[in-house]
């Protein structure tokens, strides 16, 4: 018998989220709406982690340096999100990237 997969994928435009809180919200009512779908998987936006910049000082939005460099502080709750995420929902999570400051100090996207 061969398996089946059932693969969500989740596309939303990037909103202004008031707090970490309603970000996390809203991506925990995306992989809850992705169980009562019946997926095997949830594939998030590639660049849905960007939404996270609009928690940054407004100073830091009209640059997207800084806005990256920001994003750098809420880093190590975005990645325990997204584990929460697979944990709470018993559903793997192809997480949104998120640039990651490298050891040579340039930025890379990772998952």
């Amino acid at each position: 018998m061969t398996e089946r997969w059932r693969v969500a994928t989740a596309q939303y435009g990037i909103t202004r989220p008031a707090d970490w809180a309603a970000f996390a919200e809203k991506q925990h009512a995306i992989a809850a709406d992705a169980v009562r779908g019946g997926a095997s998987l949830l594939v998030l936006p590639e660049y849905g982690s960007m939404e996270l910049a609009a928690l940054l000082p407004e100073a830091d939005l009209a640059d997207l340096h800084r806005q990256i460099e920001g994003m750098q502080g809420l880093l190590p709750a975005y990645l325990h999100l997204q584990a929460d995420l697979a944990r709470r929902h018993r559903l793997p999570v192809l997480a949104s990237c998120c640039p990651v400051r490298q050891e040579d100090g340039r930025y890379r996207t990772r998952r």
